[in-house]
């Protein structure tokens, strides 16, 4: 084995457990931020109490749409997109988002990446909250299909990402992207 290779192969090794580490981190981050936001939303909109439209699946679909979903896209698209590519948890685990081409990353590329990557939760949510929210009816969210899927999903997307060659989520397949070492030399195309 040539010794380039042994480096590669070294680098393939540590991105894995790095990328769970970044996600971790950038998921404590959006949660504090959301719950946050929440309790000051709860406080201040609706004076501490249940809003009026919390037994209406849709319309808490549609709150959590707005107040959950919007601002954690927006955490990945805005990060990802920027001069560094890399949101705060993959900065601090010393890693970037690239194009298997090395060109530019395109933000019309990096929305889609992001779009695909919380899919699965996004379904989750609307599983555990539509037509009934979870805390009107909590034994109807556990054979509801949807949430069966968005569960399968979730742990396809990790395993993708465990097991594909270049560590590349499904995300990272339909774009064309990689998520690489900062300052790592372009990856070779297959």
């Amino acid at each position: 084995m040539d010794p380039t290779e042994a480096d590669d192969e070294s680098e393939s090794d540590s991105t894995f457990p790095r990328r769970v580490g970044a996600y971790l981190l950038d998921v404590a981050i959006c949660a504090a931020f959301v719950m946050g936001s929440q309790f000051l939303i709860r406080k201040f909109v609706f004076g501490g109490a249940e809003p009026s439209f919390a037994q209406d699946g849709l319309a808490v679909e549609g709150f959590v749409l707005a107040t959950v979903s919007l601002p954690v896209w927006l955490y990945f698209i805005v990060f990802e997109a920027g001069a560094r590519h890399a949101t705060p948890g993959k900065r601090i685990f010393s890693l970037e988002v690239a194009s298997l081409e090395d060109e530019p990353l395109t933000l019309a590329r990096i929305i889609v990446r992001t779009l695909v990557k919380l899919l699965p939760w996004e379904l989750t949510h609307v599983a555990l909250l539509f037509p009934t929210p979870l805390w009107v009816d909590p034994n109807a969210a556990l054979v509801r299909p949807l949430f069966m899927l968005s569960t399968f999903l979730v742990g396809s997307w990790l395993v993708t990402a465990m097991i594909h060659p270049k560590q590349q989520g499904v995300h990272d397949v339909m774009v064309r992207t990689i998520v690489r070492r900062r300052g790592a030399l372009p990856t070779s195309n297959p």
